[in-house]
Parts: C-alpha cells; sequence; structure tokens
C-alpha cells in the first residue's frame, strides 16, 4: 500500500489508514483547509502516479474520498484521475473504483450542462450550472406579484449579468412568472443568488423566498 512522507521529522502517512482515523472529521478538516483539500488530492494522486508499487484498491478508495469531498473537480485533477486508473501497477479493485467514481463525475457535469439548456426554474434551486462565457441562462421563476413581490439580485455579480426581461401574467402552472436572463461575462466559479422582495415603501415582516445557482463559467 503507498505511503507518503509528510516531510521532514513526520511520520509517514498512509492514506488508507489516515481515511479511517479522519472518519467524520473529515468534512472539518477539508472545510478548515487543513488535511483534506485539493493539495492534499493532487499530491496523493502526485504519489500514486509516481509509484512502482501497485496501486490498490484502498489506494482508489482514500483519493476517490477525498475527490468527492471538494465541489468541484479541474480537468487537471480528473486527468490525473484518468490516469492513475489507466496506470500499469493499478489493480482491478484500484480500477474498478476509479471507473464508478469517474462515471459518476461524468454524469454529474452532464446534468449540469444540461440544467443551462432549458429554462431553469424555481425546483432548480441549490443547483449547480456548467456553462461558459458568453452564454445566457434562461430563469422562469413564479412571483407573488398580487402581494407586491418582485425577484431582485442580491450581492453585486462581476461573473455575469442579469436582467428582467417581462413577466408572465399566468405561467404554464397558473402562477404569475417572472422572466430573467444571467448573461456569463467572466470564466470561474459564483454563486447568483435572488430575492423576492416587496417594494421598500411596504411595510413586511415575513422570511421572503430566496433562489439560488452555483454557477461553474468555462472560457
Amino acid at each position: 500500500m503507498t505511503m507518503i512522507d509528510p516531510g521532514p521529522g513526520a511520520e509517514p502517512l498512509n492514506y488508507a489508514n489516515y481515511a479511517m482515523q479522519c472518519g467524520d472529521n473529515a468534512q472539518s478538516a477539508l472545510t478548515s483547509g487543513a488535511m483534506c483539500d485539493i493539495h492534499l488530492v493532487s499530491r496523493t494522486l502526485e504519489d500514486l502516479l509516481n509509484t512502482t508499487d501497485p496501486v490498490s484498491f484502498y489506494d482508489a478508495m482514500v483519493v476517490v474520498r477525498y475527490a468527492s469531498r471538494l465541489s468541484d473537480l479541474d480537468d487537471q485533477v480528473l486527468g490525473e484521475l484518468v490516469a492513475l486508473h489507466d496506470a500499469d501497477n493499478a489493480t482491478h479493485g484500484a480500477r474498478a473504483v476509479l471507473a464508478e467514481f469517474l462515471s459518476s463525475c461524468a454524469a454529474r457535469m452532464a446534468a449540469e450542462q444540461q440544467l443551462g439548456q432549458r429554462p431553469i426554474t424555481l425546483a432548480d434551486n441549490g443547483k449547480s450550472v456548467r456553462t461558459t462565457v458568453g452564454a445566457v441562462l434562461e430563469l422562469s421563476l413564479t412571483e407573488n406579484t398580487a402581494a407586491g413581490y418582485r425577484w431582485e439580485v442580491k450581492g453585486h455579480p462581476q461573473s455575469f449579468s442579469v436582467t428582467r426581461i417581462g413577466h408572465t401574467a399566468s405561467g404554464t402552472d397558473g402562477k404569475p412568472t417572472a422572466s430573467i436572463s444571467a448573461a456569463m461575462i467572466r470564466p470561474g466559479r459564483a454563486t447568483l443568488r435572488l430575492i423576492e422582495r416587496r417594494p421598500p415603501e411596504i411595510e413586511d415582516k415575513s422570511q421572503p423566498r430566496s433562489f439560488s445557482l452555483t454557477l461553474i463559467i468555462g472560457e
């Protein structure tokens, strides 16, 4: 089983043992930027790709566990995972684990791309969209216009611009619907946040509805 030397004076790290020791604390470690982050994923992959020892089922399980905790994998990491799958010293068990993970990544990325190719509704709240600079996302959000509510952009986005196209008195579900477009301007990762608010002159103590999308914008 592959091990990594974390530096002078430190004990070598056995990936599988570390995974078992992390347990439920692995997520907090990732969040704090400690052990389970993109740097550890890259370092783990680098060592596994350079070793002449067999890459075991357990080695593959640990690198997949780390990778699955990341919100998004860049092309370099995905390429290294493919290279590890194809490595001559990868065992059948390791290849099976990596193949399943890569298949799930491909399915997720395809779903994220497809979401940007159709009208986005409130049912898509909290999802991720994979798109490109120059693309325009179309949002169709039901709106409580009878009570004076209106969808507004929260914050000052720089990676995209939002335009309110119009309003449909009765959408497909029989409710008033706002038509909003979001044009992608800069590559990177961003969050589109909308809040349904009443005008300031109308006193409102209720909790407004919110809507958000994670945008993964390619060049």
